[in-house]
């Protein structure tokens, strides 16, 4: 802001413009509206900055004569102005109200709401190991089946994506007005396994130990997608059970699994009896379980380390990560993955009135503008709608929607346009 320095100009002079349209470029201020200022103040040395702040439309700037002597009108005949001053109490209670025959610039940047373009329709579906491949959309039978019989299911996740991505389905779905997709490993899982150490586990000890004990000089850390925690204990811990309930209770005080800033909720079992867990008979198990069952967390890492004094291949604190598809001493399978494939539609028209697959929240249905799919079939979901609602939109350290699947769906809305500018524009910096 420049301003009430005693900066003095002798005369303005308002040339008639050159351009004659559009009105607002031959306004007082416009960038076509051009004169000329006399003065000796040195304010004309400044014009170089003030052309770069007059450039970007970010800038708020406030520059003014204190004193002008004469102000000569464009308008042939008018009446020359006299002695237009700067007034201090004027500016701060009403700026825009000084008078246009001081002013050099004065630009206030936009801050009215944006346009907000308009949304994609976009579905998805959860289907698993028993779950058939039956599908219309707007109107189309997508899957290649006949009648109300589908694509058969198939236990192996590659194999029922091979069989539903196939040429003449996606064929279909393209002659619906939508693309499709599939992803592997929805519904993400992540298994802990705590069990006496011994080599069948990822710390494997060169020796299998005798018994289970954590120690007062023992920590232990767990992470769940970056989200660790370290235990310690003031006496031993001669069991599994007991270990594994102070790790849980430990990663919820800090974490909190009801809140909305955490993706995972975490719960106990005893060990899997399918042959699968590494550990064998004794281990006690830690699910992490992903609140959001679509794609977001497929793949998150999971680890966990041993500390203390004793080694960590020494330690009678054996541990295995792994999840619903391999489930081994290999640190590779130390990530989260499900059993379900995730499809996904995608309408090929922008907004909510012509949207080909219509939107989560419609009933399905084998019609135009909708979807229909296999009994049992989960849809997953959101809320986020900032064409409609921004506070949908809102995200924060402690708000970042964990049960809603905003990767996965998309409400289609149409364009919401800008609002009318709040921004100023006035400059006669050309005249320096």
């Amino acid at each position: 802001m420049i301003q009430d320095n005693d900066l003095t100009a002798t005369k303005f002079t308002d040339t008639a413009d050159v351009v004659t349209t559009p009105a607002a470029a031959i306004a007082n201020g416009g960038v076509s509206d051009i004169g000329t200022i006399a003065s000796t103040s040195g304010m004309a040395t400044l014009k170089t900055y003030f052309t770069a702040v007059a450039a970007d439309a970010d800038s708020t700037a406030n520059v003014y004569f204190d004193t002008v002597d004469t102000f000569i009108p464009e308008t042939v005949g008018a009446t020359a102005i006299d002695d237009s001053t700067w007034d201090a109490t004027q500016a701060a209670a009403s700026p825009s109200t000084l008078p246009d025959a001081i002013k050099v610039l004065v630009l206030t940047a936009n801050t009215a709401a944006a346009e907000v373009g308009a949304k994609t329709a976009k579905r998805s579906f959860l289907y698993g190991p028993t779950n058939q491949f039956l599908m219309y959309a707007n109107g189309t039978k997508i899957d290649s089946g006949t009648g109300t019989v589908g694509n058969a299911l198939s236990a192996n996740q590659q194999t029922f994506i091979n069989t539903i991505t196939a040429v003449d389905i996606l064929a279909n779905a393209s002659a619906a007005g939508i693309s499709m997709s599939a992803t592997k490993n929805a519904r993400p899982i992540s298994y802990f396994a705590i069990n006496i150490n011994s080599q069948l586990l990822e710390n494997s000890a060169t020796a299998a130990s005798t018994g289970f004990a954590f120690t007062p000089s023992d920590t232990f850390t767990m992470s769940v997608d970056g989200l660790a925690v370290t235990v310690t204990t003031a006496a031993v811990i001669p069991g599994t059970d007991t270990f594994v309930s102070l790790l849980v209770s430990a990663w919820n005080t800090k974490h909190n699994a009801t809140k909305t800033d955490v993706r995972w909720t975490l719960a106990t079992a005893a060990a899997k009896t399918d042959g699968t867990e590494p550990g064998g008979t004794g281990s006690t198990i830690i699910i992490a379980t992903a609140k959001d069952p679509g794609s977001r967390e497929i793949d998150a890492p999971m680890s966990m380390s041993k500390g203390g004094t004793s080694q960590v291949t020494d330690t009678s604190v054996g541990y295995a990560i792994g999840n619903t598809q391999n489930f081994t001493r290999s640190a590779a399978d130390n990530i989260a993955q499900g059993s379900e494939v995730l499809v996904t539609l995608t309408a090929n028209t922008a907004g909510n009135l012509l949207s080909e697959i219509g939107n989560f929240g419609k009933t399905q249905g084998n019609a135009a503008k909708n979807v229909s799919t296999t009994a049992g079939v989960i849809e997953l979901s959101s809320s986020l709608n900032i064409n409609v609602d921004p506070s949908t939109g809102y995200v924060s350290a402690t708000q970042v929607w964990p049960w809603e699947s905003r990767l996965d769906v998309i409400i289609p809305a149409e364009t919401v346009a800008a609002a009318p500018t709040t921004a100023v524009s006035f400059s006669r910096v050309g005249w320096l």
